[in-house]
């Protein structure tokens, strides 16, 4: 949901043909909640893996390289996040939310 509301305002802004500063504000005010916001969800989901949330933020390199590598890197991080189950009952970082 927050990819297609990042996706919307970028649709609307190139639409709009919107250039500039006045661009970069809203992409920017628009960019660091979404930032935020998938940070959480993904250290969230880290730590039902059993892992550390911390690891989130590794990605914040390869995001930026390469167009083809960080892409690629990126894309298959999202899919180990949606694959791989959680940790089997309590872990760590609390009770099992599915028991």
């Amino acid at each position: 949901m927050l990819t297609a509301i990042f996706l919307t305002v970028l649709g609307v802004l190139w639409i709009l043909n919107v250039q500039g500063r006045p661009a970069v504000i809203i992409i920017f005010l628009f960019f660091v909640p979404y930032f935020i916001c998938g940070y959480t969800l993904t250290s969230q989901r880290l730590r039902d893996m059993g892992l550390t949330g911390w690891l989130a933020l590794l990605w914040i390199p390869v995001a930026v390289s390469d167009r083809y590598i960080g892409g690629a890197a990126w894309a298959a991080f999202a899919i180990v996040l949606c694959v791989v189950p959680g940790t089997a009952g309590d872990n760590r970082y609390g009770p099992d939310p599915l028991a």
